[in-house]
């Protein structure tokens, strides 16, 4: 946000409040305008993260969950599956 709101601050000539308010107004401007989905997009971008380094964080975050649950998954299967069998000799 910092680098924005000294953009705002050189190209308008406010102060720093004025420039903070400025980008408060259009971050939340912008966020009723779209999907609330890529809100975290949006605060990112504000805060002066390019959306490529964005997306490509959330994207391993996101890799990193679909590990962590198929494994979880393979895991109750493989219990499931041992229970069934166990049972059956029994």
């Amino acid at each position: 946000m910092d680098e924005l709101k000294n953009l705002i601050k050189e190209k308008a000539g406010v102060t720093d409040e004025q420039a903070a308010k400025a980008v408060e107004i259009m971050a939340a401007y912008v966020k009723e305008r779209v999907p609330g989905i890529i809100h975290g997009q949006l605060d990112k971008i504000f805060a002066g993260k390019h959306l490529e380094d964005s997306i490509r964080d959330q994207a391993g975050e996101l890799g990193t969950e679909v590990k962590e649950r198929a494994e979880g998954l393979a895991k109750d299967l493989k219990e499931a599956f041992e229970g069934a069998f166990k049972t059956k000799k029994t």
